[in-house]
């Protein structure tokens, strides 16, 4: 029904929220797909504007991405593009996510460096949201 609705349960409480829904929306397993559908793009200078749903805050954030530069990795073509996000005041918290991309179509992701979308427990068991800890990390894939 053009709604995003949101549950979190926190100390055993449910938490909900709803926001309309926008067709920009992604979660991260939808960043490669989307960068690769959106390759042409990104290569002319264009910025692709998206909402990360970002369910522990019980809201979308809005990112942009660009293209950042080309360049070498393992001998490989590639092509850095940056997920940084538009609100100000978010990019004054959050560094941006550079994420390295294979020039060749499907446009692989071979590493990120910056946020994951991975959260670890600060304490056993986690039981409300500052129970958990964001990851920093460059990572490689194969």
């Amino acid at each position: 029904n053009d709604v995003i609705s949101m549950k979190f349960t926190e100390e055993g409480k449910p938490s909900t929220d709803t926001e309309n829904y926008d067709p920009a929306t992604v979660v991260a397993p939808m960043i490669q797909p989307l960068l690769s559908r959106r390759w042409d793009d990104l290569m002319k200078g264009d910025t692709i504007k998206v909402r990360y749903l970002a369910i522990e805050r019980l809201e979308t954030i809005g990112f942009k991405f660009f293209k950042d530069q080309e360049r070498n990795y393992k001998g490989r073509a590639v092509v850095d593009v940056v997920m940084k996000p538009s609100s100000f005041f978010i990019a004054a918290l959050v560094r941006p996510v550079r994420i390295t991309l294979l020039k060749d179509a499907p446009h692989w992701i071979v590493e990120t460096d910056g946020r994951t979308p991975l959260r670890v427990p600060k304490r056993q068991p986690p039981q409300k949201r500052g129970d958990w800890k964001a990851i920093d990390a460059r990572v490689e894939y194969e």
